[in-house]
């Protein structure tokens, strides 16, 4: 029936199938589990990025309110500017978080260092603060009363990034 020899050729063929199987599966990529709920980076606007998630956010806004082409024209300029003029905070408020962590994870901590960083980044919120408050402004008067309404009613559902993380 089998011979030494085939018995020898069939096994070798064994072996040299069961380490290419085995090397293979080694060179791949582990599977991790998903991440945590509301950790995803779905793709383009997530992480630090959110300009896909914003212009989400406004569609949903101008079908809530019913905007004209003209007032959604209006919104997004008004939008535009005010990411414009806070970059500059933005990436200070980035480079204060750094730095703080810098201080905390130090081998000395300084508490007169963490608490200046700690004032500077409060006084950088204030700023950033006040200009999302004039943006909210600005596209409210965009609005009817009407619409201002239930622009209103929708910035309640909608807290933004300041409404999920307060201390």
């Amino acid at each position: 029936m089998f011979n030494q020899r085939s018995l020898s050729v069939a096994l070798l063929t064994s072996l040299l199938a069961f380490s290419s199987w085995t090397t293979q599966a080694q060179t791949q990529e582990p599977v991790r589990p998903p991440p945590p709920a509301g950790m995803e980076r779905p793709g383009p606007g997530a992480g630090g990025d959110h300009r896909g998630g914003e212009a989400r956010q406004l569609k949903h806004l101008f079908k809530v309110v019913d905007a004209t082409e003209a007032q959604r024209e209006s919104v997004k300029k008004i939008v535009m500017t005010a990411q414009q003029d806070t970059k500059p905070q933005q990436q200070a408020a980035h480079d204060l978080h750094r730095e703080g962590m810098a201080l905390l994870t130090a081998a000395k901590l300084d508490p007169a260092a963490i608490e200046a960083n700690r004032q500077k980044s409060m006084a950088l919120q204030e700023t950033l603060s006040k200009r999302r408050t004039q943006m909210r402004i600005d596209i409210a008067n965009v609005f009817s009363p009407e619409q201002r309404a239930k622009y209103a009613a929708w910035m309640q559902a909608h807290p933004g990034k300041e409404g999920r993380h307060r201390d």
